[in-house]
């Protein structure tokens, strides 16, 4: 299959890479130029925004299959003719966010216990995901990739029961974020067959590395 890519600088970028060049034909872009979208099956467009356009552009050279990965913060609402797929901040080996490392920071040092709920996903499940849905994702759909949904209080007293060393550097991603409220992944697991590791084993596979 001939893919057209966006977002190849992102984390999620390079594993698709690595992931799908092996047996297709990728082609990267980083704009929202049509250059080359003719003859493409299917585009996977990691969101941003200098490359909000090229969904147009593809559908307007014919492209069989939109696919838009969009990060929690990101625009997701439904789209006609482009399936989304909405990944939760990232952890897993390498914490390619520096999502665990800043939530570490907080849980040790400074645990005001956030109201509300957190969403997380492992990266190996989310890069399951995204190509689950470039085969099996419908047209219109939303498909939420959450490996984890804990209230803040419990991620916190997780996270202290794990780490053993002093606190890690702040980051990105000190304090806690806006109640996400509790999100199911039905439509995820139904359409896609998608599946996820336990927080547990993600958190530990994230701060062995950190």
């Amino acid at each position: 299959m001939r893919i057209l890519l966006t977002g190849a600088d992102q984390a999620l970028g390079q594993a698709l890479i690595t992931r799908l060049q092996p047996s297709h034909e990728l082609l990267i872009r980083d704009d929202s130029s049509s250059r080359e979208i003719v003859g493409c099956q299917a585009l996977i467009h990691l969101w941003s925004a200098a490359t909000e356009g090229i969904e147009a552009s593809a559908r307007a050279a014919g492209v069989e299959h939109i696919l838009r990965v969009v990060p929690w913060a990101g625009p997701a609402d439904p789209a006609p003719g482009c399936c989304i797929v909405r990944t939760a901040p990232l952890m897993g080996p390498g914490d390619p966010e520096a999502v665990i490392q800043g939530w570490l920071s907080w849980a040790l040092q400074d645990p005001q216990e956030g109201a509300g709920r957190a969403v997380l996903v492992d990266h190996r499940d989310a890069l399951g995901g995204i190509e689950s849905a470039l085969w099996k994702g419908r047209a219109g759909a939303v498909y939420p990739l959450i490996g984890a949904n804990p209230t803040w209080s419990a991620l916190g007293a997780q996270l202290r029961s794990i780490w053993t060393g002093p606190a890690p550097g702040a980051g990105p991603w000190a304090v806690p974020g806006e109640d996400a409220g509790q999100i199911g992944t039905d439509s995820s697991e139904a359409d896609l067959g998608w599946w996820h590791r336990s927080l547990e084993q993600s958190l530990r596979d994230t701060v062995a590395r950190l």
